[in-house]
């Protein structure tokens, strides 16, 4: 089949206006653009304490009055009940301060209200990778866990990946997360591992495709599905002059 030559310039012609159309200008949703550098607004932690949270299993135990100890989840509200006094706002405090809280509250109760909270089970120690990796979901943390451990339990990154920038979006109980890029291609080429952050609960980790991965996704989408036609090029040298090719 043989293809006319303007036929093959328009193809062309649209490729590339539509990659010129695809500059960071233009696209506002691409997580591998890196948007203009703001000072993040940093919540100070309170002294490295864990902060409690929604989901939560903790052991309230009384010294003195063994029969109240309780075993209680926190709820979606942030809220726990026991007995004796009303519900209390749980999520947001650390152990201590919620220690603290229930002492006040029993102390109008009770002679000696010893109170101990003891955090059982953690809900939230999850992270969140997702982009071009074998297998997008929620990575579990036990310990210390970087970024590029986090995608390696995700099955690795594909050969689309962008390694040079990695997203990480972290909550700061901001209105706006925490925007960090780093580049795991440098640490893989060099073995110096500078840039390989260690993720935080509820971290979520983003891998871009590459230009080259997008461009084949254009014209795979573009190109290939919309025109109902097919392209075979037929292309004959002749390294003798003196033979005709019919």
């Amino acid at each position: 089949m043989k293809i006319d030559k303007l036929l093959i310039c328009s193809l062309f012609s649209l490729i590339l206006f539509n990659l010129s159309s695809c500059t960071p200008s233009n696209v506002t949703n691409d997580l591998s653009v890196a948007p203009p550098e703001v000072a993040p607004k940093v919540v100070e932690e309170k002294d490295g304490d864990y902060i409690l949270q929604a989901g939560d299993t903790i052991d309230i135990k009384f010294f003195y009055y063994p029969e109240l100890n309780d075993l209680v989840t926190i709820r979606p509200d942030g809220k726990i009940s026991l007995q004796l006094i009303d519900e209390v706002t749980a999520e947001g405090l650390s152990p201590s301060e919620l220690d603290d809280v229930l002492t006040k509250k029993y102390s109008g109760r009770l002679s000696f209200p010893e109170v101990s909270v003891i955090v059982r089970q953690f809900s939230g120690l999850n992270v969140y990778v997702g982009g071009e990796v074998n297998n997008v979901g929620i990575i579990p943390i036990f310990g210390r866990l970087t970024v590029l451990q986090a995608i390696l339990r995700s099955g690795g990154y594909k050969n689309s990946a962008e390694l040079k920038n990695v997203v990480i979006l972290r909550n700061q109980n901001t209105e706006e997360p925490l925007f960090m890029i780093v580049n795991l291609k440098e640490d893989l080429t060099t073995y110096a591992m500078r840039n390989d952050v260690e993720l935080k609960p509820q971290d979520i980790v983003f891998v871009p495709k590459t230009d080259i991965a997008k461009l084949n996704q254009f014209v795979d989408e573009y190109i290939t599905e919309l025109i109902p036609i097919t392209l075979n090029f037929g292309l004959m040298y002749n390294l003798n002059p003196e033979v005709k090719i019919k």
